[in-house]
């Protein structure tokens, strides 16, 4: 889950509606307890440490590869992903969605590049 509400309310629904019972480990982690497994409940925030980007993109080396690729694409819009490449991190679903945009909207072929960096 990416905010606090949601497993709140999955807590809440394991406990209702499935007679489940839940219980607290060191460290604040909620589990659910479900068919003798611990089921851990996370909360992953999403987002960009900004200090880290903003160092990154003033680096000599990330302004001379950015401007390869403006040369490189040069009246195209370019869109850039940046995420860890983990099987939680949307990835694949961000590519998914790039390919539909194209089929549904045909103006966009050959003028968007997608990069995805990670």
């Amino acid at each position: 889950f990416h905010t606090s509400p949601p497993p709140r309310h999955f807590i809440t629904s394991c406990k209702r509606f499935l007679g489940l019972q839940f219980h607290s480990q060191q460290g604040g982690r909620l589990v659910v307890d479900h068919m003798d497994r611990a089921v851990l409940i996370a909360i992953s925030h999403v987002g960009i440490e900004r200090h880290l980007l903003d160092t990154a993109v003033m680096s000599r080396q990330c302004q001379a590869e950015a401007e390869a690729i403006r040369r490189k694409y040069r009246g195209k819009t370019i869109i850039v992903g940046m995420d860890e490449l983990t099987r939680l991190k949307g990835v694949p679903l961000k590519l998914l969605a790039f390919e539909r945009l194209l089929a549904e909207v045909p103006y966009y072929r050959n003028r968007v590049v997608f990069i995805q960096h990670g």
